[in-house]
């Protein structure tokens, strides 16, 4: 099992080399075929709508976003050339969550980041939690300003024996294959853990070691509402490049929701982060 087609998330922005940096050096490794995916964003509203804005400020809104969708495909044309790897651009007008929802269902992998400051990007976690609920697909999520040196060498998996951490760690074989160290965490494991095993987090390690895989179980304790923050100071004393887990969420009012752990590392989490649903 191989990541052999790749979609990755392009917008302005600082974090996008880095997010592009990770799609192809996966492509490189995997000989995967890479799309580049941009959304337009939605130009700038009038604070006061009953106003009409002005056709002269609309062309220039227009040209000035033309103008930065040529470079931003421009560059990684140089990128994906230089790297060595296939790629194609694409360029989406619909919403940013129906239109990598949609890439994504007919990729491997999906590549986005998020940002929680609009200064930055207006690709937010609100969207991100979306995507990794609903595209069907591993979403590896490169958090904003991330200072990726390496990613999979050291990973760490979050499991709790669900479906969704089954998913996730299934849909990461093929980077868990090529990490030199991998720990499986378990935090609270006393809590409905039912069929799972005596020896929490044991049976999902002999599992991997039968795909190749030598991985290590570790056990953690904290209260309900800090399990994020557990998982988060495990990953910094193992020196994680990657976290592995299941995006957990449900439907409230129509609206979805993340589980409480998702949305901690998502805010708070250095390093990427592949989450499948």
């Amino acid at each position: 099992m191989s990541y052999k087609d790749i979609v990755v998330q392009i917008a302005d922005g600082p974090d996008c080399a880095t997010r592009v940096k990770v799609a192809l050096d996966l492509a490189t490794l995997h000989g995967a075929h890479v799309t580049g995916l941009y959304v337009e964003p939605p130009l700038p509203m009038s604070a006061f709508p009953e106003i009409p804005v002005p056709v002269e400020i609309i062309d220039a809104q227009e040209a000035a976003a033309a103008q930065r969708l040529a470079a931003l495909e421009q560059q990684f044309a140089q990128a994906t050339a230089h790297a060595g790897v296939n790629a194609e651009w694409r360029v989406s007008h619909a919403d940013a969550v129906t239109a990598l929802n949609v890439n994504a269902r007919y990729a491997d992998l999906l590549v986005i980041g998020h940002s929680e400051d609009r200064t930055v990007s207006w690709f937010d976690i609100a969207a991100t939690k979306h995507i990794a609920l609903e595209s069907g697909r591993p979403v590896l999520v490169v958090p904003c300003h991330a200072a990726v040196a390496s990613l999979g060498e050291r990973i760490l998996v979050a499991w709790n024996g669900s479906r969704e951490a089954v998913r996730a760690v299934h849909d990461a074989l093929p980077l868990l294959k090529r990490a030199s160290f991998v720990q499986v965490v378990v935090v609270n494991p006393s809590v409905g853990y039912g069929e799972h095993g005596a020896e929490p987090g044991a049976d999902i390690c002999r599992h991997l070691a039968r795909h190749g895989v030598q991985a290590e179980a570790y056990v953690g304790h904290a209260d309900t509402q800090a399990i994020g923050a557990a998982l988060h100071q495990q990953a910094t004393a193992i020196g994680a490049d990657l976290v592995v887990m299941g995006a957990y969420g449900h439907s409230r009012f129509r609206e979805l929701v993340l589980g409480g752990v998702t949305r901690h590392l998502l805010q708070h989490l250095p390093v990427p982060m592949l989450m499948a649903h």
